[in-house]
């Protein structure tokens, strides 16, 4: 029972942290999805800490007290049978757009936009920015006004990315970029699409949630 209670603590805070009050109609809805998300966020960031403490050896954490290397932790340890990854060897499996997601599903906006610095996608170039972090950072700085002037666009580069999908390809990137384009843009159809064709995405129900909510 105090887990109820302190789920619907969670959904509640922003709203109540501002004296919003239902009668705000929509903006209060946004308000009960961003506590929604923030308590998604939080029990995430803890399991990834669990994750890494429970497998030391694997996530060699160390003592850096830098949030990123919570992120890259919890991968070495999730992708540990995927290989070399690049966060422990260069040349290794390409994680960076795992990384970015990751952090956002933390809710480590700092950690996913220094990901961002490192991801490439050319035919972004323009679309709010020369990089990729410059479309993250208008994204988490008003997803709404981000999608009425670049949504169409970012839809566009989900559709790319699916038709281009390559389900025997084995790399991490075309999973984790069309993820992140698609909250981005908002496109509930390429989440939909990417979980039929990489379930392993969405491996917990909370996680599920946790897009939709995003989206």
């Amino acid at each position: 029972m105090s887990n109820c209670w302190k789920l619907l603590g969670d959904i509640l805070s922003v709203a109540q942290g501002k004296g919003a009050a239902p009668s705000q109609g929509t903006d209060y809805v946004e308000m009960l999805l961003q506590g929604g998300r923030n308590h998604l966020q939080s029990g995430f960031a803890a399991h990834m800490r669990g994750l890494a403490s429970r497998h030391r050896s694997t996530a060699q954490r160390g003592a850096d007290p830098d949030p990123l290397r919570d992120v890259q932790a919890y991968l070495a340890v999730k992708f540990r049978d995927r290989g070399v990854l690049d966060i422990t060897a260069p040349g290794g499996l390409d994680t960076t757009w795992a990384q970015v997601y990751y952090g956002l599903r933390a809710g480590m906006h700092s950690v996913a936009l220094r990901a961002a610095e490192r991801a490439t996608d050319y035919s972004q170039r323009g679309a709010a920015g020369s990089s990729v972090k410059q479309l993250l950072q208008a994204w988490l700085g008003n997803a709404a006004g981000f999608r009425a002037s670049h949504g169409a666009r970012m839809m566009q580069q989900c559709e790319r990315l699916l038709q281009g999908y390559n389900q025997k390809q084995g790399q991490l990137k075309q999973d984790y970029q069309l993820l992140v384009y698609a909250l981005m843009a908002g496109d509930s159809r390429s989440v939909d699409a990417l979980f039929k064709l990489s379930p392993g995405l969405f491996p917990t129900m909370e996680d599920y949630i946790w897009v939709k909510l995003s989206l």
